[in-house]
């Protein structure tokens, strides 16, 4: 069996296999530049079949969210099957323990996959809750990712590509929602 990295190139890079056999048994994901890029261009690599494998495997999904859209994320949530929270406020405790409790699982059976250290990994590691961070899938810069570029690691162009989100898919968002 495979330790649990800390870092990966890509979230479906996590082999979930590895993951039930070291007693995993939930994820806490981060949806904006994590499963999707912010500007909705692109998905992170072969997600929906690393999804489909998941729950076959029996591993509970919630997705942990900073971003403010809730008819975006409404969208999202409804277009893979996983319920979360938005506006989650990462690293404080709210939205982790809501996805926590609602998974109802022990910290030593969840890991919180996020691509923003002083977000997502410092969250996590606040509650006792592995952690792994992946490169953030290509979007538009932010403000403060410009002053404070060492908080991501940028996403490796020698690895799997993103996979573009297809146009009838992208005209499904709410298009107030969209850059």
């Amino acid at each position: 069996m495979s330790e649990i990295p800390t870092s990966l190139p890509y979230l479906t890079a996590l082999s979930l296999a590895d993951c039930y056999q070291a007693g995993i048994r939930g994820l806490l994901l981060d949806m904006d530049n994590t499963l999707v890029s912010e500007d909705d261009k692109y998905f992170t690599p072969h997600l929906a079949s690393w999804l489909q494998e998941a729950k076959r495997l029996g591993i509970k999904l919630f997705l942990v969210s900073n971003g403010k859209r809730a008819q975006r994320f409404a969208f999202w949530c409804s277009f893979w099957g996983i319920s979360g929270i938005y506006n989650a406020r990462k690293p404080t405790h709210k939205g982790i323990i809501t996805g926590k409790n609602t998974l109802e699982l022990s910290e030593n059976q969840i890991i919180l996959i996020g691509d923003t250290w002083p977000t997502d990994i410092l969250g996590g590691k606040l509650l006792g809750i592995k952690t792994i961070q992946v490169a953030s899938l290509p979007h538009p810069p932010r403000f403060w990712e410009k002053i404070l570029p060492f908080v991501q690691q940028q996403y490796p162009v020698n690895t799997t590509p993103p996979e573009e989100i297809p146009h009838h898919i992208r005209t499904l968002i709410p298009e107030k929602y969209t850059t």
